[in-house]
């Protein structure tokens, strides 16, 4: 018979079997004691309280007994519930602790990612301020080169034309863009030009287009002189014109650019 019992708690066949002894024990002591004494004319049959009497005597051990069983059932189910109740505890803390770990996780990850976005926006601001100088820079090389060109132009017409005629071979010296330190600094900027704004950028691509338009000026007007053996006033007044027109250019571009720049920062 299978034992239909909680852990810890009676067990069930004793109980029975000890119930059946027992109404065996009452069933042959009665019948010992001639309680089924049957065609007895001298016995008296019992009356009903009698009767009741005898049933409440016969049955009040059994009723003890499953008391005692249902106790004891009772007790171990108890045990078994806060048995339950204990390892649902366990469970319940173990599962607090590694949701408090995964928040710490979770947490010293934020606090990481935090301090990556801190760095990456400081290293692009540094790299935007950086940059920022650099544009500001190049431009105030802009507008020196446009200084220098005015200040040659002026030293041509003043100096040099006053004193013709010169020979060809100083064609190259007067004449040379090459002579000139920021021609050099305004091509070297060309792979950074998309750092600007977007017409100062097409001002950029178009000032490098006025200079290679110079050279080739430049190169004609040397031909020429050396064509001529020297050079003359008409060469000294065209290249003039071309470095007035180069310069104005470079001024416009630079003083513009600074402008947008600086509004752009501020």
């Amino acid at each position: 018979m299978e034992n239909l019992k909680p852990h810890g708690g009676p067990r069930t066949h004793w109980y029975l079997v000890a119930t059946v002894l027992y109404c065996a024990v009452i069933v042959l002591s009665s019948w010992l004691l001639g309680f089924y004494g049957l065609g007895d004319p001298s016995r008296r049959p019992l009356d009903p309280h009698e009767w009741g009497d005898v049933l409440a005597g016969v049955f009040s051990p059994l009723a003890f007994l499953w008391l005692v069983y249902a106790s004891l059932s009772q007790k171990a189910e108890l045990e078994l519930q806060r048995g339950e109740l204990s390892a649902n505890n366990d469970a319940q803390r173990k599962q607090f602790e590694a949701m408090s770990a995964q928040a710490d996780a979770m947490r010293r990850q934020v606090e990481l990612m935090r301090g990556q976005v801190e760095r990456e926006s400081e290293r692009a601001n540094k790299e935007a301020r950086e940059l920022r100088v650099w544009c500001e820079l190049y431009l105030q090389g802009i507008a020196r080169f446009h200084d220098a060109l005015i200040d040659h132009t002026a030293h041509l017409v003043r100096d040099i034309k006053p004193a013709l005629p010169v020979s060809a071979s100083r064609a190259k010296e007067y004449f040379g863009l090459d002579n000139f330190r920021g021609t050099a600094f305004i091509q070297n900027g060309v792979p950074r030009f998309h750092y600007f704004d977007g017409e100062t950028e097409a001002g950029l691509i178009a000032l490098i287009g006025h200079i290679e338009r110079a050279r080739i000026a430049e190169a004609n007007y040397i031909m020429r002189a050396k064509t001529q053996g020297q050079i003359e006033g008409r060469d000294i007044d065209g290249m003039a014109a071309v470095l007035n027109q180069l310069a104005g250019e470079a001024h416009n571009l630079a003083s513009a650019g600074l402008q947008r720049l600086r509004a752009r920062g501020a």
